[in-house]
This record gives C-alpha cells, structure tokens and sequence, in this order.
C-alpha cells in the first residue's frame, strides 16, 4: 500500500498507511474481521473525518464493517476485496486441501471463538447501508479473489463504480501505475482540504 503514499501527497492529500492487528509489524499472530474494523475505527477516531480509505484483499470487508460502525470517511477504494469472507475462507481451505466439511466446520468453529460473527463476513448486507462513493478495480485473472466477487460488491453498494482489468492478479495490481492513477484520481475528485487525510489498509 505504500505505494500510494507519494501519488496521494503528489495531489495535495494527507496519507496515513497502517498495518493492521497480526500484519506486517503489528503485535498478534491471529486477527478477525471485527477486531481489524475496531482497529481503522480507532485511527479514524484520533485522525478526524478521513477524505478516503483504500482496502485491498481482506481490507475491503475490513473497511466495509468499519464504515457501517461509524468510520467517518468520503470515498471508498476496494482493491481485489471479497464480498463474501466466508465463501472465500472456503475456496482457501480448497485450494489449500482442505476439502473435508468438518475441517471447514472447525475453521467456522474457531472464527467464532475468535468473536468474528460469521454474518459480518457478508461485505453486501453492510454495502447497502453506505452511502459513500465507492471505486473497485479487480484483475479477470486473480486466483485468489475472483473478479465475481467485486461484481458482487457492484451490485450492492449504491453509487459504486467496477474496473476491471486483466494480467494484474491478486497482489501486483498494488504495484501498477494505472491502478494507483485511477484510485488517486477517484479519491483526489472531491478532494477540499489540505488538512482531510486517506487512509490506506
């Protein structure tokens, strides 16, 4: 996400990059969902009202549960974010091998110990309650994140506009210049103050 930073000060715009609960060099080995969204919720508090927020992957339901808790923020990027966490949690356990039910009943088991309420996992049921400007772009080839999943999001969450692209995957679309340009420009669009910041997951 780092790579966002110098386009957004380029235009005129505050950024604040974070790593969030058990990522990058943030304290814990396991995060959840709600627990990630109290986290964003917690720097939205001590920042003020937030010009934008950009969530790749699983920051996009992270910054979608953030939001409908209160997260006071203009515009919303989501980058490669599943609709449905746990419908991807589930093609992951495929992928990974893992294709016995009562092992995906465990992992359901363990998220719940882990407070994650399964429903909230459901990035539509909160879409249609948001009222922010959303801007999605998704490659057609990522393996880890179908492109159906932000046609998904599309769907539900008014006044949302997809682009999709091709040959980017699940990881370097982070890393493409016409990928930052397009999130820049969308989040730059309504831009007012010097002082309003974005914040990137």
């Amino acid at each position: 996400m780092l790579a966002f930073v110098g386009p957004l000060l380029a235009r005129g715009l505050g950024a604040i990059a974070i790593d969030l609960p058990a990522h990058g060099v943030s304290e814990g080995v396991s995060a959840t969902i709600p627990g990630m969204a109290r986290a964003v919720a917690a720097v939205g508090e001590a920042c003020g009202r937030l010009h934008g927020v950009i969530g790749h992957s699983v920051g996009g339901p992270v910054l979608t549960v953030a939001l409908a808790g209160g997260l006071d923020a203009g515009r919303v990027v989501l980058i490669a974010s599943p609709a449905n966490y746990g419908r991807q949690m589930r093609a992951a356990a495929k992928a990974a091998g893992v294709v016995d039910t009562r092992d995906l009943a465990h992992m359901a088991d363990e998220l719940i110990r882990l407070g994650t309420e399964l429903p909230i996992m459901d990035l539509p049921s909160f879409a249609e309650r948001l009222t922010q400007p959303v801007l999605l772009i998704h490659s057609s080839d990522d393996r880890v994140v179908t492109i159906g999943e932000a046609r998904e999001i599309a769907r539900y969450w008014q006044g949302s506009r997809l682009i999709e692209l091709d040959g980017l995957g699940h990881g370097r679309i982070l890393g493409d210049a016409g990928v930052i340009g397009q999130a820049v420009d969308f989040l730059a669009a309504r831009f007012l103050t010097g002082d309003e910041a974005v914040h990137a997951l």
